[in-house]
């Protein structure tokens, strides 16, 4: 245990010995050693999601500009429905679009709801196709330029949603698509060909699902083991505080309380001296106690001064009952429940002691008194 080197008491007779200079209480900061290694601003799953949605506008945008030549032959511009088609592709290429231009910045709420509503207004518009276009479309663009979207959606989906619904969206869309291909191709066996195209999708779609729900679980192991990393150095940080914090008070206790416990029992220092030492040590001692951050608790309150001289008598009877007791205190003026306290077990302290060491049965006479 660290001890200060002494220092003398102002107004004390030579001779007396001096409460050495206690710590200071430790500072706020040293409670709670920082960590070494800073967390960083997102978790690992939020700097993944966001790093896919990038790679999602940028998928979409190369999906957009290969599904537009297709578009141009499907939807010729003199047929009425262009406008409705043309709002269709805007819909069905711009949401996910939107995605990754906002993927940096935006809160992540925003971007799933974008993704969400990305996959409706997709699964919407290929319904509507089957129902309102199931026809055979121009040779050598039979393939509906909605369907270069497909993987489009199925990882925006995969990319903010449950595992589950992932894949059951992913099939959904694989089996929307076969009918669509199904319904539009200029090929003899249309039945074979919506099949074909089904498992076709199925086996793409479903290699960029599955990585990317793959890079979605890496990313969650990672923060999980952050968290746990965090928690145990935490534990060690705590642990360090309350080590320190236990050396300071033990310092302060013994080169402070007792050395001003040593001076007021050999009586060698006038009362003021005392009385200033043991005020500076209470308010070390309430500067530890105020450091934790927590509320002190109420004070009890005082103990009458005739209830202390009762306590005390009893307590001689109790210790040493050949002990006498003179007691001073004759005002009405009560003393604060912690002096109380301390007094007590002091003066319980220094009975048991003299009745260790001198004993009974000995040939020498003893007197023990209490003076209060």
């Amino acid at each position: 245990m660290p001890i200060a080197p002494p220092t003398a008491v102002p107004d004390a007779p030579p001779g007396t010995p001096a409460p050495p200079s206690s710590p200071r209480p430790p500072a706020a900061s040293a409670a709670a050693p920082a960590l070494a290694h800073p967390a960083t601003r997102f978790p690992a799953s939020e700097r993944v999601t966001r790093l896919l949605y990038r790679v999602l506008g940028v998928a979409t945008l190369l999906a957009g500009l290969l599904s537009l030549v297709p578009f141009a032959a499907q939807v010729p511009a003199h047929q009425p429905p262009f406008g409705l088609s043309v709002l269709a592709w805007l819909l069905v290429v711009g949401l996910p679009l939107s995605i990754g231009v906002l993927g940096r910045r935006a809160p992540l709420h925003v971007l799933r709801t974008l993704a969400v509503l990305g996959a409706v207004v997709y699964v919407l518009v290929l319904c509507l196709w089957v129902a309102l276009r199931a026809e055979p479309l121009p040779a050598g663009h039979d393939i509906p330029w909605i369907l270069h979207l497909s993987g489009v959606t199925a990882v925006a989906v995969a990319a903010c949603s449950s595992p589950r619904a992932a894949w059951t969206y992913s099939v959904s869309v694989c089996l929307l698509a076969g009918i669509t291909r199904g319904l539009t191709t200029n090929e003899a066996e249309p039945v074979l060909v919506g099949f074909q195209d089904v498992l076709y999708s199925l086996l793409v779609i479903s290699i960029f699902v599955g990585l990317t729900l793959g890079v979605r679980r890496s990313a969650a192991s990672v923060d999980e083991t952050e968290r746990v990393a965090r928690l145990a150095q935490a534990d060690r940080a705590a642990d360090v505080a309350r080590r320190r914090e236990r050396l300071t008070v033990d310092a302060l206790i013994h080169d402070s309380v007792l050395s001003t416990l040593l001076i007021a029992g050999l009586g060698r220092a006038r009362p003021a001296v005392i009385a200033r030492q043991a005020t500076a040590s209470l308010t070390q001692l309430n500067a530890l106690a105020d450091a934790d951050g927590h509320p002190r608790p109420p004070l009890p309150p005082p103990v009458p001064q005739a209830e202390l001289v009762q306590r005390l008598a009893a307590l001689i009877r109790e210790t040493a009952p050949d002990a006498d007791l003179i007691s001073e205190l004759t005002g009405d003026a009560g003393v604060p429940a912690e002096a109380a306290t301390a007094i007590l077990g002091a003066v319980g302290e220094a009975l048991r002691n003299s009745a260790a060491s001198a004993g009974t049965g000995r040939q020498r006479a003893v007197r023990r008194s209490v003076i209060v």
